[in-house]
């Protein structure tokens, strides 16, 4: 994109949240920790007992980026982590995609297994019954892909809670809008919280909520995810302030507005 190189300190993804979370230990003193204390007794964090679980992920999405639609699992930066082949036999859910799930053999290999919507509906639904806590490592609803809006990790959580019942406190987020992404990546870089710090994004209910809820600035870029919504059908029209105002106060609540508002991150 023609950025400077020596602009960048560095980034920190929600998979980096995931792999600091399954790999803490007990004693530890780190962001992970003091950031979510319901998330360390859920799933046991710091314990060396394995943590057998449910693995929902990509595929054909995947498979766009270079991956096989099937393909071996290595959890060797994560040891404590085993694949479970359904809820019954889990201890929690780890979703990083939408369309997959894996699973392992009879010799122990963790293959990734292309599933469809009511496959994944039915894992949900009873992982729900079981009352399993759930770790999104990518908390996004939607993303855009071309002209289109595909379901993020995000959507599942939302389902697991409002669809299937499960209690919303034990749906951890490993990325926006949790503070515990903003927590991490100022431990990584020492930066000190709100010190010149402002968030960029295209979500609403993610990016500039995120930033909201760990006390910083925001700048919006209105023709992303909500383009439509706000730019009318094609995108490309100017903006919408009534529109952004109300999309504002469903994601935010009322009298809440990103810093600043732009069109294109430019």
């Amino acid at each position: 994109m023609g950025y400077d190189r020596s602009w960048f300190a560095g980034c920190v993804t929600s998979g980096d949240v995931a792999r600091a979370v399954l790999t803490t230990r007990e004693g530890d003193d780190t962001a992970i920790l003091r950031s979510d204390g319901r998330m360390w007794s859920d799933v046991q964090l710091g314990s060396d007992e394995p943590l057998r679980c449910l693995h929902l992920t990509w595929s054909q999405r995947g498979a766009k980026d270079g991956f096989k639609t099937k393909q071996t699992i290595d959890l060797g930066e994560t040891p404590r982590v085993e694949v479970a082949n359904d809820p019954e036999s889990a201890d929690a859910v780890l979703i990083h995609g939408t369309e997959a799930v894996t699973r392992t053999d009879e010799s122990g290999v963790a293959e990734v297994h292309p599933a469809g919507e009511g496959e994944v509906e039915d894992l949900l639904r009873r992982a729900a019954a079981r009352n399993l806590p759930m770790l999104v490592a990518n908390p996004d609803l939607v993303t855009v892909s071309g002209e289109e809006l595909v379901a993020m990790p995000g959507s599942l959580a939302r389902k697991y809670v409002e669809d299937f019942g499960a209690p919303r406190e034990r749906v951890h987020l490993l990325g926006k809008p949790s503070p515990i992404i903003y927590t991490l990546a100022c431990e990584k870089f020492g930066i000190p919280k709100g010190e010149r710090m402002v968030a960029v994004g295209d979500s609403l209910e993610h990016d500039i909520k995120g930033a909201r809820q760990f006390g910083i600035d925001s700048v919006f870029i209105s023709a992303g995810i909500h383009g439509r919504q706000l730019h009318g059908p094609d995108g490309l029209g100017d903006l919408d302030a009534e529109a952004l105002r109300s999309l504002c106060f469903e994601a935010l609540g009322e009298g809440s507005m990103p810093t600043i508002v732009s069109k294109h991150f430019e």
